[in-house]
């Protein structure tokens, strides 16, 4: 029987890159100065290879309208509704 054992090292500190940020703790709050935001892969940089890893982390969608709204079924139902109080109208009519 096989085990398989994986190490993994992992740097905590207060900022996303604290090489290239200086963490200022002011009023309860922590805030990093000259730390790149959307710096993913903590190289200093902020660019396509960071936006590949938050689609990656996040997801990704088009749009934020993007799911299909039934707007022909709403006009359908419009539309018989219209022809329904237009035949009940002349129904009186006559």
């Amino acid at each position: 029987m096989r085990t398989l054992v994986a190490t993994m090292a992992m740097t905590v500190g207060l900022c996303a890159a604290p090489a290239a940020a200086t963490p200022i703790i002011e009023n309860n709050r922590i805030y990093c100065w000259g730390d790149p935001f959307g710096d993913a892969n903590a190289d200093g940089l902020v660019d396509a290879t960071d936006l590949a890893l938050l689609r990656l982390d996040l997801g990704w969608s088009e749009s934020a309208f993007g799911e299909p709204i039934p707007e022909p079924a709403t006009m359908g139902l419009l539309a018989l509704g219209a022809l329904s109080l237009l035949a009940r109208q002349r129904r009186y009519e006559a």
